[in-house]
């Protein structure tokens, strides 16, 4: 039911140009983890005027028209765990339903909701908890699907591959289908900043002029870890559709180096994952079973990642976005900052 947007001959020419003008930082950058490994403290730079952005409704919202399931074990929590996709109201939005717990308690999916841990998105009220969300948000943000009900019989969503395409094609299954009321869009009137301590930083841009289109969005994500790491620098520049996003960005897995593993299960993290639920890297490159799926499967993995974790806005984003290490922490500012911007233009519904 999706149809790839064609781009004409100068809109490219400009997207060249922008890209061509943009110098990813290398000296003038201490080597330092990204802030996913090593918590930074993250500071923010905005404009001030917000009555520039736009925050429209355009488009129309959608969900599905099918119930759709899937089991697996979680990645962090090791459990067994049902996952239940079913359709949702206009307006309703993605939520999260424990129907394990007393009351069956519903999160909805937004960054009221948003709690700080160690490299991964949680969601947190005071009846019920839900973690590792971002592939399953980037799954529906990826689909343009607005509104729907997922249904959790454990804390965390089966982790399938580490990446979002199980979900993808169970939701095609559940044959999206488009509602009556319109899509809330954001485009910036002028650059939004965060950044952090160890000069990891994402940028959000207006779009092209000569785009005109609400349904610009485009990433370009640049990864550099330590010069001691065994991932090696990487960058990749994606221009979304749901086409593009099930075949660019939806097969690529977490990632982890292998002298991690053993720290993260003396916490108590991932007991029983293996090679086969994430790509590991070795001293020398993927380890164990592992064969990329891309050769800048890791960059598109953050992008993954960023779809999933800005989606908690509430809103569709239009722009340019640029990204320099940068890693779940300031994909959760950011959001943050788009939903305030929403609420300071009274247009957010309240959760």
């Amino acid at each position: 039911m999706w149809s790839t947007r064609t781009h004409d001959f100068f809109l490219d020419l400009l997207i060249s140009i922008l890209s061509s003008s943009w110098i990813f930082p290398g000296s003038n950058f201490a080597h330092g983890s990204i802030s996913e490994y090593t918590p930074v403290k993250a500071s923010f730079m905005s404009v001030t005027d917000t009555t520039q952005d736009s925050i429209a409704f355009r488009q129309q919202q959608s969900t599905i028209q099918q119930i759709v399931d899937l089991r697996g074990r979680g990645l962090f929590t090791s459990q067994n765990v049902r996952i239940r996709f079913l359709p949702a109201e206009v307006n309703s939005g993605i939520r999260f339903q424990r129907i394990d717990l007393p009351g069956r308690p519903v999160i909805k999916a937004s960054t009221k909701y948003l709690t700080t841990e160690y490299r991964h998105t949680v969601l947190s009220t005071p009846d019920a908890k839900v973690e590792t969300v971002e592939h399953v948000l980037a799954a529906l943000a990826g689909l343009e699907i607005d509104n729907c009900l997922i249904q959790l019989n454990m804390p965390e969503p089966p982790n399938c591959d580490g990446s979002s395409s199980e979900f993808v094609s169970l939701l095609q299954s559940a044959e999206p289908v488009i509602q009556s009321a319109p899509r809330l869009i954001f485009t910036p009137g002028e650059l939004i900043r965060v950044f952090a301590q160890n000069g990891s930083f994402i940028e959000f841009l207006p779009p092209p002029v000569a785009s005109n289109s609400s349904s610009y969005l485009r990433i370009d994500y640049h990864l550099k870890y330590e010069i001691t790491s065994s991932i090696p620098e990487q960058t990749f520049i994606y221009s979304h559709s749901p086409e593009n996003f099930l075949h660019a960005i939806a097969p690529a897995r977490t990632f982890i180096e292998e002298h991690e593993i053993e720290f993260l299960r003396k916490q108590g993290i991932g007991k029983l994952t293996t090679h086969h639920d994430l790509v590991v890297f070795g001293p020398t490159g993927p380890a164990g079973y592992n064969t990329l799926h891309f050769r800048d499967e890791p960059a598109r993995h953050k992008i993954l990642d960023f779809m999933g974790d800005t989606a908690l806005s509430g809103m569709k984003l239009c722009g340019y976005i640029k990204a320099f290490k940068s890693g779940h922490h300031l994909n959760h500012q950011l959001a943050r900052i788009l939903a305030s911007r929403a609420q300071q233009h009274n247009l957010q519904e309240a959760a």
